[in-house]
């Protein structure tokens, strides 16, 4: 794997921003992660419980999908702000 160039890094930045925070958030968070990782607790339950409901494990799936998938997008939204330069640049005093 080779590392990533800088133009790559914010080429993708500008492509996310295009998109939009609630495209970016319905994406990559709750199709995304959301998705994956109700996925992952309805399967645990599948092989663990003796009886398995599917009106319980479907609306859990729904249930952690849409929410974390929502917190987990949200937080990751900020990732994509201009960088705030080091030291600040103040406008000059009267």
């Amino acid at each position: 794997m080779s590392p990533r160039k800088a133009e790559d890094v914010t080429g993708r930045r500008e492509r996310l921003k295009q998109i939009g925070k609630f495209r970016y958030v319905l994406l990559c968070g709750v199709l995304e992660f959301g998705f994956a990782f109700g996925l992952a607790m309805t399967t645990a339950d599948y092989i663990w419980r003796d009886s398995f409901n599917w009106n319980y494990e479907l609306s859990k799936l729904a249930f952690v999908s849409l929410f974390l998938g929502l917190f987990q997008g949200m937080r990751n939204w900020g990732e994509f702000r201009e960088p705030v330069p080091f030291p600040p640049n103040y406008p000059p005093q009267k």
